[in-house]
């Protein structure tokens, strides 16, 4: 019972920060980090600091690049074709 009380948790946690990051993506901050991933020089030309949105966007980004790289090395290893255990 306690192994899906924690499973429930866990699926609550993710779905719910899954939705915080659709709903940050399309607010003005979300938008400027997408600007700033895809051409950085049209955010200073148009008037950005991108040193202070670098400053923004990267301890928040950061934890999400780390669990995909985690959560795609997990699941190689578990399934690669091949693999020997």
């Amino acid at each position: 019972m306690a192994a899906l009380t924690n499973f429930y948790y866990v699926t609550l946690v993710v779905i719910g920060a899954a939705l915080c990051s659709a709903v940050l993506h399309k607010t003005g901050h979300g938008a400027d980090g997408a600007v700033m991933r895809e051409n950085e020089e049209r955010m200073k030309f148009l008037g950005y600091n991108t040193n202070i949105s670098r400053l923004i966007f990267s301890p928040s980004r950061e934890p999400w690049r780390g669990l995909a790289g985690r959560s795609t090395r997990f699941i190689s290893s578990r399934f690669a074709v091949g693999h020997q255990r």
